[in-house]
């Protein structure tokens, strides 16, 4: 059986900026990661088709994607999720929103089948305005009481991943990570990079990248995965990827979070 998987989250920032030539600075930094799953954010549909999601599983040799757009929501704030393994299922939950219009926010879950069992991915993408902790607590409330569900025989751990725009001190976060009360009782989760980064603030909203830095935000941990916390530790490592390509291009605004898990760890949760 594969040891372990490589997944990674990143939001790809839209058509933004020069987005054709970020694409291939994109382009360069997965196909350097090698991941198993992607979950990205801010991509877009055009004409009943993913044009990026699409080139980007034929790039890393995926044999499965699901896409959604988060209806009514500003610009491109599609979520999709690749993988190298099939797909048993997916499905897209509408979260809490606030705002005049409402900025429409969603979560995509999918069912991957690894060689140690289902393992279902939620890939999210929060609302953003720093004023708006309230909203994003009531959406943590609501992914928490979509992944409290009991897993069936063989499933493994839920993980959760995304661009939360929030910080590891928020409320939202801590919510998620038993850091204050949870939603669900025995629904926590461990953070990636807590649990394997290099120990250093894993920043992937940085002032290294001039399209971050030009808003003038500070340096911020914005994008996070998450693992159910099951008893068994899963999380092998975790690495920030500035994803800078050829020339020094960025390929975003924010920088991409790649986790590895242990498969076996995973499995041993799920008996």
């Amino acid at each position: 059986m594969t040891r372990s998987l490589k997944l990674v989250t990143w939001n790809l920032w839209g058509r933004s900026g020069d987005w054709r030539a970020r694409q291939v600075a994109i382009d360069a930094a997965l196909i350097a990661a090698q991941p198993d799953i992607v979950a990205i954010q801010e991509t877009w549909p055009d004409g009943g088709r993913w044009p990026q999601v699409e080139r980007l599983a034929e790039l890393l040799g995926c044999v499965s994607a699901a896409a959604a757009p988060a209806p009514r929501a500003p610009g491109d704030r599609g979520l999709a999720i690749l993988s190298r393994w099939p797909m048993s299922s997916h499905q897209v939950h509408p979260l809490p929103v606030a705002g005049h219009p409402p900025d429409e926010r969603i979560a995509l879950l999918a069912g991957i089948v690894t060689p140690a069992g289902t393992l279902p991915v939620c890939d999210v993408h929060l609302s953003w305005p720093p004023d708006q902790s309230h909203v994003r607590q009531d959406q943590v409330r609501t992914l928490a009481g979509l992944l409290a569900s009991e897993r069936p025989a063989g499933q493994l751990p839920y993980v959760l991943c995304g661009d939360f725009n929030a910080e590891p001190e928020s409320d939202e976060i801590r919510m998620l990570t038993g850091h204050t009360r949870v939603p669900v009782p025995g629904v926590v989760f461990q953070d990636a990079w807590r649990a394997g980064g290099d120990g250093t603030p894993g920043y992937t909203w940085s002032h290294r990248n001039p399209a971050a830095a030009a808003e003038r935000f500070g340096n911020a941990r914005l994008d996070y995965v998450f693992v159910r916390w099951a008893g068994h530790g899963a999380i092998v490592r975790a690495e920030v990827i500035d994803g800078r390509g050829p020339g020094g291009m960025w390929g975003s605004d924010h920088l991409a979070v790649l986790a590895e898990l242990d498969l076996e760890a995973l499995a041993n949760t799920a008996q």
